[in-house]
């Protein structure tokens, strides 16, 4: 798959209104507007965290070369 299809894939996945409502919880439930940072001090959650956080970003930066981020009010996600 190139990278152009693939971006088209996550347009078709994520430009619908469900695609919409999944990537509204993955920003919410996956660190990206909060600390990774276990307070608890276990090490393994904070990477875990970080994991997470990670591959929320990256259907992030897919979504804004495919330019479908734009079309979105993402703020409100919580």
């Amino acid at each position: 798959m190139t990278d152009e299809e693939l971006m088209q894939s996550y347009k078709i996945v994520f430009g619908s209104a469900e695609g919409r409502e999944v990537l509204k919880h993955l920003l919410a439930t996956c660190c990206v507007d909060e600390p990774t940072y276990d307070q608890n001090g276990k090490p393994e959650n904070t990477f875990y965290n970080e994991g997470r956080r990670s591959v929320a970003l990256l259907i992030l930066r897919m979504l804004e070369r495919s330019s479908i981020l734009l079309t979105y009010d993402l703020l409100e996600t919580k």
